[in-house]
This record gives C-alpha cells, structure tokens and sequence, in this order.
C-alpha cells in the first residue's frame, strides 16, 4: 500500500459557457500539474450557506487529484486565484491521506 494525498476542490460553478470554459482551464491546469483528475460534474451537487440571514445556494463541480507531497503553499495560491476569479469569499480545498491500494 502507498499512502497519498487526495485533494478535492469544491467550486460554485454553474452551466454557463463562462463557467464551462473556466473549469476547462482549471482541468487542464490540474492534469498538467498533477498528471491526472477526476470531475464530478454530472451530479446535481448543490452547496449552501449562510450569507447573514440569508441562505445562499451554488451548484457545485468537485474536482480532484492526487498527489505524493501535499504543497500547501501551492494550494493557498491557487485557492486565492479561484476566490479571485470565481469573485467568491471562499473555497474549500481539502486534503486526506488515502491509501492506495
């Protein structure tokens, strides 16, 4: 067994051609970095949170990858540039150790 790193980005992205074109970026950012991906983008996925006393929703697309070495420097930086782009407050990108057996 060989333990890893499983990353999954969680991003409020919808059906527009924007967006579409956006996370074909993103794809294609991924695999080169990383050398694989997989998108879960067919599951009607919803997020929600609370906004004040509002409750926001998004649709949401879950990318990921796995790595060896988890570069947490490197994720910031992309996390700040999907905020930035997508002009969200924030994105969830998380990491568990897998065993891949």
């Amino acid at each position: 067994m060989r333990e890893r790193q499983l990353i999954e980005i969680f991003l409020p992205i919808g059906k527009t051609n924007a967006d579409r074109h956006y996370l074909k970026r993103i794809e294609g950012k991924l695999t080169e970095r990383f050398g694989g991906l997989t998108v879960y983008a067919r599951a009607p996925a919803k997020g929600a949170f609370k906004d004040g006393r509002d409750t926001e929703q998004d649709d949401i697309t879950v990318l990921e990858v796995m790595t060896d070495d988890l570069d947490t420097d490197w994720w910031a930086r992309f996390r700040d540039l999907l905020q930035r782009d997508l002009s969200e407050k924030e994105i969830l990108i998380r990491a568990s150790k897998v065993h891949q057996l």
